[in-house]
């Protein structure tokens, strides 16, 4: 029989267990914006920048700027800063308030929910404004192109889906250019178009060139495990194919008159 008497309670180690749960803790909900603008960073491969981060991980904000990649010194960065603030409820485990106050309309709220084995991102009805300029941050081609004008976003019901067989998007996105302008063309403007992307099981991609345009662009395409498979041509109204030769060459693979739009 073991007449050892139990060992003495040791207080120190719950103290350090305590200070390290605690440390741990702080760290989460202090975590500095910077984590963030890093992470965004190497998820783009130095494409999308958050620079100037301020507040932390949950709530801050940061200038948007878009980059040509490492080493690029020509990042372009929106009129007014991102403003992120990151929230839980019930049905939602993670939710997320993007505003900008050049560019959105109202705040755009991403939610992430979890049903029946499928993951869901939910973004609602977004409504952005972009001055197409930024896009020369990218580099090539949009540098190039030099465009002018204003890029209106407007979505339609826009969740994102995935599970272990894949992803889909649902409900539907516009891109309405209006009047474009680029420095490759004397014409101004080049004209209108708009771009749909129409969600569901087979995620379809329509462009096509409002009334009174210079340049006419259309074509169809579709969106597959996040590759994009589309074909279109880019002309010219009648009269305009001098003005317009050069931009052609730039925009795709020519052929006579026109151009080829392929991406793959």
């Amino acid at each position: 029989m073991n007449n050892h008497p139990p060992h003495p309670p040791r207080p120190w180690l719950s103290a350090c267990l305590g200070c390290v749960l605690g440390a741990v803790l702080a760290i989460l909900i202090w975590a500095p914006s910077a984590w963030l603008a890093s992470w965004v960073d190497q998820l783009s491969e130095h494409q999308i920048l958050l620079l100037r981060p301020s507040g932390t991980l949950w709530s801050g904000q940061a200038q948007l700027s878009l980059s040509a990649g490492s080493g690029s010194k020509g990042a372009l960065s929106l009129p007014s800063p991102i403003t992120w603030r990151v929230s839980s409820r019930w049905d939602a485990p993670i939710e997320v308030s993007l505003n900008a106050l050049c560019c959105f309309a109202t705040p755009l709220v991403l939610s992430l929910h979890w049903q029946h084995s499928t993951w869901a991102l939910l973004l609602g009805e977004p409504q952005i404004t972009l001055p197409t300029p930024w896009l020369q941050g990218l580099g090539a081609p949009w540098n190039t192109l030099a465009l002018r004008g204003m890029l209106h976003i407007q979505g339609h019901n826009v969740s994102l889906e995935w599970d272990k067989t894949g992803f889909k998007l649902l409900g539907s996105l516009e891109f309405n250019l209006d009047q474009l302008s680029s420095r490759l063309s004397t014409l101004e403007p080049l004209g209108s178009y708009q771009l749909q992307i129409l969600g569901g099981e087979s995620t379809q991609i329509v462009l096509k060139t409002r009334p009174s345009s210079h340049l006419l662009l259309s074509g169809q395409g579709r969106l597959e495990q996040g590759v994009i498979h589309f074909d279109g041509l880019a002309s010219t109204a009648l009269g305009d194919e001098m003005a317009l030769s050069n931009l052609l060459n730039v925009l795709g693979q020519r052929q006579g008159q026109e151009a080829r739009l392929h991406l793959n």
